[in-house]
């Protein structure tokens, strides 16, 4: 019992690091989906677009790892969510 118990000690303590790392993979993929978004948008409107512009055609959900803040021609992208923490 105790071996098992400290085996499941170390797995669990291991596997952090790793959802971590898939947390900030998801981040970095999430990202790059709405920057290519916004590019495509942008292509064919001439100006950026909000986040509710870009779903279905764009990207097929609204993401809940980044924000769109428009500003005057440009955008910013910013994490939320769990993102915010990574």
């Amino acid at each position: 019992m105790a071996i098992a118990g400290l085996a499941a000690a170390i797995l669990l303590s291991s596997a952090g690091p790793l959802a971590t790392a898939a947390s900030s993979a998801s981040c970095g993929q999430d990202g790059a989906a709405v920057e290519t978004a916004e590019v495509a948008y942008f292509a064919e409107h001439g100006a950026y677009g909000r986040m509710e512009q870009l779903v279905p055609r764009y990207l097929s959900r609204p993401s809940t790892l980044h924000a769109i803040t428009l500003t005057a021609g440009d955008y910013t992208i910013r994490p939320i969510g769990s993102c915010r923490r990574s």
